[in-house]
């Protein structure tokens, strides 16, 4: 739960830095087009994630 707080914390104070930096190279459009694919790309591979660490809980129980 720690982790989880923390990386939103994080994505709180970084994330519009970030895309105000990406926006200077490129556009505003385009640096909110970098944020949907990164969210797509969070939101493809999570299932894969939970997978991970259900099998690792599992190993530690046994």
């Amino acid at each position: 739960m720690a982790a989880v707080s923390t990386a939103g914390f994080l994505g709180f104070l970084m994330g519009p830095p970030l895309i105000g930096l990406t926006a200077s190279y490129v556009s505003l459009r385009g640096a909110l087009v970098w944020v949907v694919l990164a969210s797509a790309v969070i939101a493809v591979l999570s299932p894969a994630v939970q997978r991970a660490s259900a099998a690792t809980r599992v190993t530690q129980v046994s």
